[in-house]
């Protein structure tokens, strides 16, 4: 008797372990799946800006499947023979479709990519699905329950499927509304026209495409952006027909612009907007050194205090070859910097087109085509966010017109876009170059 009691308490111990691994990855899974699903909701609503030129986002299908995912799994931890006992496989399948959205995101195979941050958290919970349904994969429960219960099987795929459709369809619907929400470009006239002048440029002399970055020079993704960029412009086979054009838009609370002013006027308390202006300056006063100026504050924001201030800014001139006296408040960089109307003009125009087209974050801009001498509204591609090199590559070989970016070598050499320069600018230190 005591060995049938003592194999029934091992048994109840199992069960009861078992019933443990199971309520612990479906909330594992419910916590993952609502938290990617809101994040991802988050993003995509927020993401009005330049997306004229770009297919559905594919976070609508992250946050079809994590959310279902979420909710099969809850169900699951509620009531554990719920659809027959599937609702875990069911919620693995959706997690499972997720994640190879996200890699495909990752790997630059989707129109419209989602966040790394949201992608990432697309695999995380498939691997949280395959904890929920582990335990049984161990004992081989799976494979019985699977045989026994057809009708199961296809209540489980209606209830998954619908669930997915529900959640994709209500998020397209509320990124549609945002989208309709925001500054629209009207079809005759495509945003791209309006771009602003820029005078910072970087890459080849005659390009067949352009890439118009709107950055912040106190923001990381927008440094580690810059120097990706940089380093492969300045190689083949990027070096034979792409152009960096950077933008500023800082991102500043209050804005850049002084309110009030009787004339356009930036806020040089703030560094952003100093430091936008000192490179405009340094560009104005010795042409091509502008983007080794960028590349320069960017890196000095790895320093112990990264804040941009005049100090900081003269020095850096002064180390990427502009020849002024660090120590005269008077040099010209610092004259040009605070009374240059011209050079506060364009760092706003800058910034105003950013926010008039719903820019919600940097890096953020355009790659664009060059026909005849002339941007192309034809051939554009929008990007949010900091693109993979495999994504980059891509669009900037979709906006020249050709299939791969090693197809820049052998296209025939356009005219140069009208801009204030044509010659190859010196490389960028640091981010993107070596001094």
């Amino acid at each position: 008797m005591s060995l049938v009691q003592g194999a029934d308490h091992t048994s109840g111990a199992r069960r009861e372990a078992e019933a443990l691994r199971h309520a612990g990855g479906a909330w594992l899974v419910v916590g993952i799946g609502s938290f990617t699903a809101l994040f991802a909701l988050r993003e995509l609503l927020g993401s009005t800006a330049l997306q004229e030129y770009a297919g559905l986002p594919s976070a609508t299908i992250i946050i079809g499947s994590a959310g279902a995912s979420a909710l099969l799994a809850l169900g699951s931890g509620l009531r554990a023979r719920g659809l027959g006992g599937l609702a875990p496989l069911g919620a693995l399948t959706l997690a499972v479709l997720g994640a190879l959205v996200g890699l495909a995101d990752l790997s630059g195979q989707t129109p419209c990519p989602a966040s790394r941050a949201v992608d990432l958290l697309a695999c995380g919970l498939a691997c949280a699905a395959l904890l929920l349904v582990s335990p049984g994969m161990r004992q081989g429960r799976w494979r019985t329950v699977v045989r026994r219960r057809p009708a199961s099987r296809v209540d489980t795929l209606f209830v998954a499927s619908a669930l997915a459709i529900a959640l994709a369809g209500a998020s397209a619907l509320g990124y549609q509304h945002s989208r309709g929400g925001a500054s629209s470009v009207p079809k005759e006239r495509p945003a791209i026209l309006d771009l602003p002048a820029a005078s910072v440029l970087f890459g080849a002399a005659k390009p067949k495409a352009i890439a118009a970055y709107f950055l912040d020079l106190t923001s990381e993704p927008c440094r580690e952006e810059f120097r990706e960029l940089t380093g492969a412009l300045g190689s083949q086979p990027l070096s034979d027909g792409a152009q960096l054009r950077f933008y500023h838009y800082p991102r500043v609370a209050e804005g850049c612009a002084v309110a009030g002013g009787e004339r356009p006027q930036l806020r040089l308390d703030e560094g952003a907007c100093l430091g936008a202006a000192a490179v405009e300056c340094v560009e104005l006063l010795a042409p091509g050194l502008g983007i080794r100026m960028a590349g320069e504050l960017f890196d000095r924001q790895r320093a112990p205090d990264p804040s941009i201030t005049t100090p900081v800014v003269a020095q850096a001139a002064y180390d990427v070859g502009l020849p002024i006296d660090v120590d005269d408040p008077q040099s010209s960089l610092l004259r040009c910097v605070s009374n240059n109307a011209m050079i506060h003009r364009r760092v706003l125009a800058h910034v105003e087109f950013a926010e008039r087209h719903g820019v919600d974050e940097t890096p953020h801009g355009f790659f664009v085509g060059v026909r005849e001498g002339r941007l192309d509204p034809a051939r554009v591609e929008a990007f949010r966010g900091d693109p993979s090199p495999t994504t980059r590559d891509r669009k900037l070989a979709s906006a020249a017109g050709v299939e791969t970016v090693e197809e820049f070598a052998a296209a025939s050499p356009s005219e140069p876009p009208s801009e204030p320069r044509a010659e190859r600018p010196a490389e960028p230190t640091g981010a993107g170059g070596s001094r």
